[in-house]
């Protein structure tokens, strides 16, 4: 079974007609891969189709992947699942009901609402429709079980099923330019307007820069011998912590009040028999993985990593990092002005991938949150 998605679902209308629905995502990172699914894929005879198209590749190109099942209640389950649509159509209409709840309200479901009711105190509403989906290991494995569980569901979904038949919707796990939050989103494309389209096709440039930036930081650290991916053999190693993930990198305001980048990591320490996941160490800036390197490659704290747990180790190299980051200078990312906007075809040839990261950023942000440059003014003066 897909996860359940219980946060940042919202649906989005425009003069009374169905612009896009974001389906949300759960207590877990699926939000943040890239989802695909088989509905997706161009075959022979669509191959050339939407070429140009800035949402090619996302958009339905195989409705007949796409099933719709309407219960005698009236609610609607929508699924990519050839495998789930057959199974259910060879029950009986009272055991497709006992599917359903078992579906709607299921361990993944309750855990995660105990979970928000007692740690942050949050009382969660009964959606209008309850999803459940996953972005799948392979580009094409991607899921999804839509089920109604009231009247504005049932209309929701029965639009979007008609949308997908005409292949008039994409579908991602980050629409983000339109939605408040990313999750599994469908746009219906001919309601998108043209600043819709302008969005899609900064964040779409931004997340390319991004890509390039983060492979730039793999590579440096497989050259320095601490990254191997999930899917790489490890053929020995020669340091005590191994990086296996780094990604979703984004700029924040350091305390000098400089633009600096982020990344998120997943950094073991493998020092001893059993591997320990450093999770005070997820978020790091450039300079701070930079300044990493060396002093996990020390023989100093080779010494000290064989004889602590990895609770220490990792408590260690938090204060080393802190320690070194004091003595760095600032971090040296240029403050772009708009007139970089209008020059940037230009010196994108002349710029490291970092500059044209953090200027692009900034326009981006500009572009989604015009009244972002007043709010700067006013707190100057």
């Amino acid at each position: 079974m897909s996860r359940y998605a219980s946060h940042s679902q919202e649906i989005l209308y425009r003069d009374g007609k169905l612009v896009g629905f974001n389906a949300g995502h759960g207590f877990y990172t699926e939000h943040n891969l890239e989802y695909g699914g088989k509905e997706q894929v161009k075959y022979e005879e669509t191959e050339g189709s939407n070429k140009e198209h800035p949402f090619d590749g996302e958009i339905v190109e195989n409705p007949d992947e796409i099933h719709m099942m309407e219960f005698s209640d009236g609610y609607v389950w929508v699924t990519n699942s050839s495998e789930t649509y057959s199974r259910l159509m060879e029950k009986t209409e009272e055991e497709r009901r006992k599917i359903i709840e078992k579906y709607i309200d299921n361990n993944d479901k309750k855990i995660t609402d105990e979970i928000l009711l007692k740690k942050l105190g949050i009382v969660q509403k009964a959606p209008g429709i309850v999803a459940l989906w996953s972005a799948g290991p392979m580009k094409t494995d991607g899921i999804f079980d839509l089920i109604s569980i009231n009247e504005q569901g049932n209309k929701l979904l029965k639009t979007l099923y008609s949308e997908m038949q005409k292949r008039n919707v994409a579908i991602s796990s980050d629409y983000s330019f339109l939605f408040k939050d990313r999750g599994l989103s469908f746009v219906v494309l001919n309601q998108l307007t043209p600043e819709d389209i302008r969005k899609k096709e900064l964040v779409d440039y931004r997340d390319e820069m991004s890509r390039q930036f983060q492979q730039e930081y793999i590579e440096y650290l497989k050259k320095e011998g601490l990254y191997r991916g999930f899917l790489e053999k490890r053929e020995g190693h020669k340091y005590p912590i191994e990086i296996r993930e780094i990604r979703e990198c984004k700029v924040k305001t350091n305390m000098n009040g400089e633009e600096v980048l982020e990344f998120y990591l997943e950094i073991f320490d493998i020092s001893k028999e059993r591997e320990f996941y450093m999770h005070e160490l997820w978020n790091l800036t450039g300079n701070q993985i930079k300044a990493l390197v060396p002093i996990v490659q020390s023989e100093e704290y080779a010494e000290y990593a064989r004889n602590h747990s990895g609770e220490e180790n990792e408590k260690y190299l938090i204060e080393k990092l802190a320690l070194c980051c004091q003595r760095e200078e600032k971090e040296e990312v240029p403050h772009i002005d708009k007139k970089f906007f209008k020059d940037i075809a230009t010196e994108q040839g002349t710029e490291t991938v970092e500059q044209r990261y953090v200027s692009l950023i900034n326009m981006i942000d500009d572009w989604l949150e015009p009244d972002r440059e007043d709010k700067l003014e006013k707190k100057g003066e």
